[in-house]
């Protein structure tokens, strides 16, 4: 449909009109700067809210000659799981993340803090990524465009191919969601990381980012719990997809997430783990762009029931992960030597320790596992033939790992905040 491919398109001119406003805003505070820059991101979100509405009603309604909804709906689906076909292929979810991202938009603006120049700059800039990408893959193209050895010009499909039946499932409404909103508000973490740096303030940032951290930990935890219990139910077996790839690609940047929490703790306490908090909510992020390319690309297509197959979108995703983390690694790397290294305790048995040990053991978790579902991609590379690690490989190492957890979570309400605690037999 012409008209949504339009939207799609204004979509993308609006961050852009946004994002430019801002940036001159920086340099010359202009009040009609600041409120182009704030009123060009509403206008993106109607947009993006009209396409998000277009979609479902082209959903509920059969318009089979859009490709998406012929691919992922049909006439014998009842309306329940209809809805649920709206996140159950790649420009859905894409959509869905706009719609999320355009929400955490506004309430940023509606904030009126003194940073949001700095913040809305990244959080129109993410979704200006997402928007080229749909404006490549768009719900709303014809059949007859991405499939004209099956239909011919103006040819409407009778029926659509319809949701794998492992999706429709009761779990399918509420899993995806969650965990997406999980996912998408991690741009919110990279945003106020990344304006830190260049603001230089490295110790307010977090008054602001710490509610947004428990937010992520909690969707992205809530998320992973669904679908875990979704698989338990569906598969019949009692048993779960453990370890499987894709879901290691939340899995990851949820440790991530718990390991910035904790490390906001310590901040806010000790004033210590300035830099590695900042860098905690940029790779966050960055590990959530990693997961959606391992995921969306194909690589883990022979490894994972999950992964989708081959896409025309890998050049996208690419640019997408390697633009945000060039750009996060070199601020990083020129705003460190003004960020303050200070240690976490001089005593040893205090509760700042323990928490700091279990944000290693959080983040080593993270790195064992993060090799573990690269293994197909990585021995591509290097070998020149993918293959994938054994289950046996995430029990063998985390099994320690989780021991260790229990550990600290188990002592770490006793100690004391800065002096030592000898005495633990309390």
């Amino acid at each position: 449909m012409i008209f949504g491919v339009t939207l799609t398109g204004l979509t993308f001119i609006s961050l852009f009109i946004c994002i430019a406003s801002y940036l001159i805003f920086r340099f010359k505070e202009d009040k009609e700067l600041l409120t182009l820059a704030r009123w060009s991101f509403y206008a993106s979100s109607v947009f993006i809210f009209m396409q998000a509405i277009m979609l479902m009603w082209g959903i509920l309604t059969h318009q089979f000659q859009w490709q998406y909804i012929f691919s992922y709906s049909s006439l014998d689906m009842s309306t329940y799981y209809l809805i649920t076909s709206f996140w159950g292929g790649q420009e859905g979810t894409f959509l869905l993340w706009l719609v999320l991202g355009s929400i955490y938009g506004i309430i940023i603006i509606r904030k009126n803090e003194s940073n949001e120049k700095y913040v809305m700059v990244f959080m129109a800039l993410i979704q200006a990524f997402i928007a080229m990408i749909l404006i490549k893959k768009n719900p709303f193209s014809y059949v007859w465009e991405t499939r004209p050895h099956q239909f011919q010009l103006g040819e409407i499909p009778l029926d659509g191919n319809g949701l794998n039946p492992l999706l429709q499932d009761p779990w399918m409404i509420i899993h995806p969601p969650v965990l997406f909103i999980g996912y998408s508000s991690t741009m919110i973490l990279f945003a106020y990381g990344m304006t830190a740096m260049i603001t230089r303030d490295f110790k307010n940032w977090i008054k602001n980012v710490f509610p947004f951290s428990l937010f992520v930990g909690l969707s992205l935890g809530t998320g992973i719990i669904l679908g875990g219990y979704w698989a338990y139910t569906t598969l019949g077996w009692g048993g779960y997809w453990g370890w499987d790839p894709v879901e290691n690609s939340s899995f990851i940047p949820w440790l991530s997430s718990l390991a910035l929490i904790h490390g906001l703790v310590i901040q806010k306490r000790k004033g210590g783990l300035q830099r590695t908090n900042v860098f905690l909510a940029l790779l966050t992020f960055i590990l959530v762009l990693y997961g959606s390319f391992l995921t969306r690309s194909g690589v883990l297509s022979d490894f994972s029931v999950h992964s989708f197959s081959q896409s025309e979108i890998n050049d996208y995703l690419v640019a997408f992960m390697t633009f945000f983390f060039a750009v996060a690694a070199i601020f990083f790397i020129f705003r460190k030597p003004e960020q303050q290294s200070r240690s976490v305790s001089g005593s040893f048995l205090t509760r700042e320790n323990f928490i700091f040990f279990g944000v290693v053991t959080l983040l080593l978790s993270s790195l064992l596992t993060f090799f573990g579902t690269s293994a197909p991609l990585l021995s591509a590379i290097f070998l020149g033939q993918a293959a994938n690690v054994s289950i046996e490989y995430y029990n063998l190492l985390n099994t320690p790992i989780a021991l260790l957890l229990g550990f600290f979570i188990a002592v770490s309400p006793a100690l004391s905040w800065k002096k030592n605690n000898h005495d633990l037999r309390k």
